[in-house]
């Protein structure tokens, strides 16, 4: 799967989760302790970070492509 695909489903999932209990169940998370909402924020927080260590990782570069012309001789600059 290349990066930019796992970067766009991490992105996704982690705004699915923030839609479960944002704006519908905060009030409950915040003066009742929803269980639901809490592991809802759990997962969402975790799939940030997840992202993050997605988007620090470094992305592979391509290989240089190898010149064809011929080496310079030792007297010609």
């Amino acid at each position: 799967m290349s990066r930019r695909r796992v970067i766009g489903t991490v992105t996704a999932l982690a705004c699915a989760l923030t839609a479960l209990w944002f704006p519908a169940r905060y009030w409950e998370l915040v003066k009742e302790f929803d269980p639901l909402s809490s592991w809802a924020v759990l997962a969402r927080g975790l799939t940030l970070l997840a992202l993050l260590a997605t988007l620090m990782w470094p992305a592979r570069e391509p290989e240089p492509a190898r010149s064809r012309s011929p080496a310079p001789s030792p007297g010609r600059t």
